[in-house]
């Protein structure tokens, strides 16, 4: 990566997307892995809007990113619901091991 134009210590990238677009000057707080069947998470869906705790259970197509996933929000019924990408985020519940770098 790059360096913020000298200003910061943060470096951006250049991301070449699946669908070969690219994105230039991308943070790296602004990229994530996409998120894995069974994974916990909190997502944000309509009409609330507070987090609620989730598990991924699918993709709503091909790519999450733009079509967003189908979550299992614990405790709703239905439980099962889409949201967009930009509204679900990981969540390590208290006790999880979790590896950081």
């Amino acid at each position: 990566g790059k360096y913020n134009n000298g200003t910061t210590d943060v470096p951006d990238y250049n991301v070449k997307l699946s669908n070969g677009q690219l994105r230039y000057d991308v943070r790296l707080d602004e990229l994530r892995l996409d998120l894995q069947l069974g994974e916990t998470v909190e997502a944000r869906v309509p009409p609330s809007k507070r987090w609620m705790q989730g598990i991924v259970k699918g993709r709503v197509s091909g790519n999450p990113t733009q079509h967003g996933y189908i979550i299992e929000i614990l405790g709703r019924d239905p439980p099962q619901t889409r949201a967009s990408a930009a509204n679900v985020r990981r969540h390590f519940p208290v006790g999880d091991k979790v590896d950081a770098y």
